[in-house]
């Protein structure tokens, strides 16, 4: 089977070879945020660019147009070790396809201006995708490369997914519907996954917050926050069921997770 890709468009980069890429980088999960560079579409597709204004990250795949070499086996950066080129990001690859998240800054025309470059200049671009909620994973593990993580970068990691049960109870107490959506985005897995993670902590100062986010009576109490957050169609929702409810606590049957009073 023969595969005939052409590009879309073109990388205009600060770096001018891949070397220049490889000295910025200081460990193994170094990005480029601060990087900015642009990307020319070819006039015959701009036209697929309608709407791309709404999107605030895109996802580019590119050529490694400079990579002659070809590898199964490579020693990543900041490793030292030999490992199998599909467990690593290297660009010798059978098919050197590359592929990063950039930020979108400002369309003009078939001009792109983008945040986080990671590629050479006049690397070909193949297409281009809006970055979307589906593109978000919240459990991940990462093979080898944990083992050579800082401490500083061990740490970023694994708060990801107390800050993303944070979020989620932020979302919730905006909409009572928000697991329905999240359930249909990613998965069952990961919206039970998401549930437990945003209240199994769920204390009477994080009510209080979120009363104070809503604008809601301090003195309502908890049947004012089940109101807000719509707690009866979220169960329902859900088939899950109430199986305690006072004036003090909600009891569900999913987990036994319990929400506190709301002071």
């Amino acid at each position: 089977m023969e595969i005939k890709l052409n590009p879309i468009g073109f990388v205009r980069s600060p770096f001018k070879k891949m070397e220049d890429i490889q000295e910025k980088r200081r460990s193994i999960l170094s990005d480029y945020d601060d990087t900015i560079g642009e990307i020319e579409i070819l006039e015959e597709f701009e036209e697929g660019l309608k709407d791309i204004e709404g999107f605030s990250y895109l996802i580019i795949i590119f050529f490694f147009h400079s990579i002659k070499e070809r590898k199964k086996i490579v020693i990543p950066p900041h490793d030292g070790n030999e490992r199998g080129v599909f467990s690593t990001r290297s660009p010798l690859r059978p098919n050197p396809l590359g592929l990063t998240v950039v930020e979108l800054l400002e369309r003009n025309g078939r001009f792109l201006k983008v945040k986080g470059i990671d590629m050479i200049d006049e690397t070909p671009v193949l297409d281009i995708k809006p970055y979307t909620l589906r593109d978000s994973k919240l459990n991940f593990k990462m093979g080898w490369i944990e083992e050579k993580l800082s401490a500083e970068e061990r740490f970023s990691v694994h708060q990801q997914s107390p800050l993303l049960s944070d979020a989620a109870k932020l979302w919730l107490a905006h909409d009572g519907l928000w697991f329905l959506n999240v359930e249909k985005r990613f998965g069952i897995d990961s919206a039970i996954e998401i549930d437990r993670e945003a209240w199994k902590d769920f204390t009477s100062i994080e009510a209080r917050r979120i009363m104070e986010r809503l604008s809601l009576p301090q003195k309502g109490g908890l049947p004012t926050l089940k109101t807000a957050l719509k707690f009866r169609l979220y169960a329902y929702l859900n088939k899950q069921e109430i199986i305690e409810e006072s004036e003090k606590s909600i009891i569900f049957k999913m987990n036994s997770c319990r929400v506190q009073e709301a002071r």
